[in-house]
């Protein structure tokens, strides 16, 4: 028996024809073909199909939208300092990273955030202009009260 040339497989050199060939490693298969031992190409029981909604495909991550994070920060700080400006601010920041989120189709996150700083911000109005609206009940009922009749 002969050795076959380097790179060569056992029994897939040139033999003479009506000689059967020897049995040896077989190549492997073309592209698109079924893989080894598997009846038919790439069927659902040995491929499953991909499930939607979980994970993110092709290692794509979706981004956290700034907006949100900077609508929090400012609804936030309105309840330390600037409370009117900072809670208009976060409010309309919130506002508008919802439109943005809800827009990207899934490429965009932090919606509950938005949501978060959208309710701090109007929860930090309506306190504010209640505080408001006692101080001047009070200014008033105290200057009311200065006032003697004659």
């Amino acid at each position: 028996m002969s050795v076959p040339p380097y790179g060569q497989a056992p029994g897939t050199g040139d033999q003479p024809e009506g000689q059967p060939t020897q049995p040896g490693p077989q190549p492997p298969p073309a592209y698109g073909q079924p893989p080894y031992g598997q009846p038919g190409a790439y069927d659902e029981q040995s491929y499953p199909a991909p499930q939607q909604g979980y994970g993110s495909p092709y290692g794509f991550q979706p981004q956290t939208e700034q907006k949100a994070i900077w609508a929090l920060v400012a609804a936030l700080a309105g309840y330390v300092t600037c409370p009117i400006v900072l809670h208009v601010v976060g409010w309309v920041l919130a506002n508008q990273a919802l439109h943005d989120i809800r827009a990207s189709g899934g490429a965009l996150t932090g919606e509950g955030m938005a949501q978060a700083a959208r309710v701090l911000a109007i929860v930090g109005l309506v306190v504010f202009a209640l505080l408001f609206a006692g101080v001047i009940v009070l200014v008033l009922f105290a200057g009311l009260a200065s006032v003697t009749p004659s």
